[in-house]
């Protein structure tokens, strides 16, 4: 057994850093704090005293790190509504850097959205899905299915695929 490994309903996501397992999911740990990512050591088979400054309590499915490691990113949904969302945080303190939304009906609301796929190729993060619109700041971004952004910042980059239809998954090397 794994003591004080906190254990989440379901785990989506998980990326090893060194030492350390970073893991996403579900929120039902029974607890105020929130519980949906977590860090562990494996090593000393302890957990990390981490939080992230602007929790969500909702699932997440998604995890990925920049290339030099300071900005982890991650990806799922809004508690009670089928919002999908993108945040990068600084990985030491947890601290919030930037947050996308992801909608299939702006500016009716956001809705219906499913991030599909978080991979990151040298500074540039990719993400595909069900959606249609991307919010970053006071920006929205008509990217059917498909966007790359700078993994640090969250600027969202001009390219596009002109896709018709969405993505459902997403590789990258």
């Amino acid at each position: 057994t794994l003591p004080y490994f906190y254990i989440l309903d379901a785990v989506h996501a998980f990326i090893l850093q060194n030492d350390t397992l970073i893991y996403g999911g579900d929120n039902f740990c029974g607890s105020t704090t929130p519980c949906n990512l977590r860090k562990y050591n494996i090593k000393t088979r302890s957990p990390i005293n981490w939080n992230v400054t602007s929790p969500d309590y909702g699932s997440i499915r998604h995890i990925a790190l920049s290339p030099d490691s300071a900005v982890l990113m991650y990806g799922g949904a809004h508690i009670g509504v089928s919002e999908e969302f993108i945040r990068g945080v600084n990985n030491k303190w947890g601290t919030l850097l930037y947050q996308i939304d992801l909608s299939s009906y702006w500016p009716s609301g956001h809705h219906s959205a499913l991030l599909k796929g978080l991979k990151s190729v040298g500074d540039k993060m990719y993400a595909a899905g069900v959606f249609a619109h991307v919010l970053w700041h006071d920006d929205v971004f008509f990217k059917k299915g498909f966007f790359a952004f700078d993994a640090r910042t969250g600027y969202i980059y001009p390219e596009d695929l002109g896709l018709d239809g969405n993505a459902y998954f997403l590789e990258a090397n």
